[in-house]
């Protein structure tokens, strides 16, 4: 064996050295993919219970889930009630945008974002929350992509937020 044989044997051991290397890159790539993916649906529902176990903890507990009832409106609610309401219902859109932005990227899962975009839709249409919302998305703070997504699409009849009981009532009806 001569050194031009030496040479190119060297380059086929070294050009396949390379494809050995992409191949375990993309495997990596896809791994670390999966994982930035559950992570993401992970730290939602984790946020999420932590924003609903907090909130079933506030002083005003029964009045943010009076919130939820479709006979509620805007001005049943004192003023007082009605700062604290606006506060949650900011914390709560802005959860959802976050998410909104995940599934844009293409990070949160399709039918996790599918079924909190469901909700965030519904929660608006609420007679107590459309109120604020009306004035809420005419504020710098929403994306006007977000605001368009949230704003149309399916509903869900028989929302309800903690209460057991309102859930069996709504579901019956």
């Amino acid at each position: 064996m001569d050194w031009d044989e030496i040479g190119s044997l060297a380059e086929l051991l070294g050009a396949a050295g390379v494809i050995v290397s992409l191949i375990y890159l993309a495997y990596q790539i896809r791994t670390n993919t999966k994982t930035i993916k559950a992570g993401a649906t992970n730290d939602t529902y984790t946020g999420w219970s932590d924003f609903n176990y907090e909130l079933s903890k506030h002083p005003n507990a029964v009045e943010i889930n009076r919130m939820w009832s479709p006979d509620s409106n805007w001005d049943d609610f004192s003023h007082e009630q009605q700062v604290i309401l606006g506060w949650v219902c900011r914390s709560i859109v802005e959860r959802f945008e976050a998410e909104f932005s995940l599934h844009e990227a293409g990070i949160l899962k399709p039918e996790v974002w599918e079924k909190h975009r469901v909700y965030c839709n519904s929660f608006i249409c609420l007679p107590a929350v459309s109120t604020w919302w009306e004035s809420e998305k005419e504020q710098p703070i929403c994306s006007d992509s977000f605001i368009k997504e949230i704003s149309s699409g399916t509903k869900h009849n028989a929302l309800t937020a903690g209460s057991l009981s309102e859930r069996k009532a709504k579901s019956n009806t």
